[in-house]
């Protein structure tokens, strides 16, 4: 079994996981997903960026917990739509795994 950091097992960060999104509806979740790859590649781009132009020491550590706890929170916050109103995402959902 691996470990995703001391005393942290990855099955139990897949149960804690588990929890935390169970009230999400699925189609929030994937269209939350799609978001991610965007985000992640817009701030990597930018700090790349901040270094480049000497502006910002090259440090991975920060940006990682940054994005770390962005998608997080992102993933697990609250949805506070009904799921039969967001017809929006469901073509969002539709075009995960493409």
């Amino acid at each position: 079994m691996g470990k995703l950091s001391e005393g942290l097992s990855d099955e139990m960060a897949r149960a804690w996981l588990r929890a935390e999104l169970a009230g999400i509806p699925q189609v929030v979740l994937r269209s939350r997903a799609m978001i991610l790859g965007p985000m992640v590649l817009g701030i990597c781009a930018q700090y790349e960026c901040m270094v480049n132009d000497d502006a910002q020491q090259g440090n991975w550590e920060s940006p990682g917990y940054f994005l770390v706890d962005s998608i997080v929170g992102m993933l697990a916050a609250p949805s506070t739509a009904p799921v039969d109103s967001m017809d929006f995402n469901e073509g969002w959902a539709r075009t995960v795994g493409r």
